[in-house]
């Protein structure tokens, strides 16, 4: 699953990632088919609060750990970022 994917399915949540996955839903300037270190480097450059940061922070690791639990690898791909 891509890391954008993922954070679509975020966006219901009631917590800061949740905010935040709806504010990337919102983007239209979002890479989303960028390797997930230009994702995180784009949202990074787009946050200007400490909590924003946090949240993108804990996003990141979460998604990592969504990952691994199914034991995927995340890479980047053509395709852009994905769990494999």
């Amino acid at each position: 699953m891509t890391f954008y994917a993922w954070l679509a399915k975020q966006g219901k949540r009631d917590d800061p990632v949740g905010a935040l996955a709806r504010d990337v839903m919102r983007d239209a300037n979002f890479p989303k088919r960028a390797p997930l270190r230009r994702q995180v480097r784009y949202l990074r450059s787009q946050l200007y609060f400490s909590e924003g940061k946090t949240a993108l922070l804990q996003m990141v690791l979460e998604y990592r750990e969504y990952c691994r639990a199914y034991h995927w690898v995340v890479r980047s791909s053509l395709r852009g970022p994905a769990c494999i």
